[in-house]
């Protein structure tokens, strides 16, 4: 009797997790970074043996239309900005976590030691300072003052290595910060035309854990051809590492995971109604709605 016992609750168990898998499926596929765990040591060679190991999965990064520089030049080469794709695997140890990210570039672009008017292909990764069940997800772009971000970015400039950590509680809030343990490389493949990055940092640092099941993850790419600096980049939305040495918090999952597959949500009608409606227009631009000034808000 037991025995049958423990073998009806062990298929109770496996139906419950087969079934949490197929609800939330569509969002592992297109979500969802699996990071692989090692043993080795993780350094910031992006030639390592290791990424052969690790799986890996594109992440699209779309351009920032919404910001405008002072410089009439870059303006004008935002509408002839494309989608943007990097691949990006994630492997950790006991100690730390790596994020490779690579990326297609033709035109490798290096800050000149002294000019003024060149600019530097570069990269970041950011995730929140706080995360998890009951904490919403930050602001994209860089954060927002109740939910803060750790920004870490890499440039090509020219007679040194810049790179960067920063807190930051969104747009002109970046605070530069001192890191332990974080290390960043970028390094260009002539004959591939890839651009390669990885980021290595503590799992645990002063201003953020991610000793989590669940990690918020997001990405920008500065193409220096563009003219591109500051918030002048292409992002990507938030993703999520997930680590299976860490519990998964099913709640923080739900939460995360809320309108994905996309298809099955939304009347973009009745949402164009609503926002003229409630004077969303005042502010935004979009579609036959130009009252705003251009540039005033995404």
């Amino acid at each position: 009797m037991k025995t049958a016992f423990k073998a009806t609750l062990a298929t109770l168990a496996a139906f419950s997790i087969s079934a949490s898998a197929s609800e939330y499926s569509d969002f592992y596929k297109y979500e969802v970074l699996n990071a692989k765990k090692v043993s080795k040591e993780l350094t910031t060679n992006v030639n390592d043996s290791v990424w052969k190991t690790v799986p890996g999965k594109y992440v699209y990064l779309y351009p920032q239309v919404s910001v405008r520089l002072n410089d009439k030049k870059a303006n004008s080469l935002i509408p002839k900005k494309n989608l943007r794709r990097a691949l990006v695997k994630v492997a950790y140890n006991d100690e730390v976590i790596a994020v490779y990210v690579s990326w297609r570039d033709d035109t490798p672009s290096v800050q000149a030691k002294y000019d003024t008017d060149s600019y530097a292909d570069g990269v970041s990764i950011e995730v929140p300072n706080k995360f998890g069940k009951g904490i919403t997800l930050p602001y994209i772009g860089m954060g927002d003052e109740n939910h803060p971000v750790t920004v870490y970015l890499q440039k090509t400039v020219a007679g040194r290595d810049y790179q960067k950590v920063f807190v930051s509680e969104g747009f002109g809030s970046l605070t530069e910060i001192k890191e332990e343990g974080t290390d960043i490389s970028m390094k260009y493949n002539k004959q591939t035309h890839l651009w390669t990055a990885v980021f290595v940092r503590p799992l645990k640092t002063e201003n953020s854990n991610l000793k989590a099941g669940l990690v918020p993850i997001a990405f920008a790419i500065w193409d220096g051809k563009f003219q591109e600096r500051d918030g002048n980049k292409s992002l990507s939305r938030w993703k999520f590492i997930r680590l299976k040495d860490y519990k998964l918090d099913k709640d923080y999952l739900s939460y995360v995971a809320w309108g994905v597959p996309y298809k099955k949500l939304g009347d973009p009608a009745r949402g164009k109604q609503l926002t003229i409606q409630n004077g969303c227009n005042g502010c935004h631009r979009y579609d036959d709605q130009k009252v705003a000034m251009p540039g005033l808000a995404p």
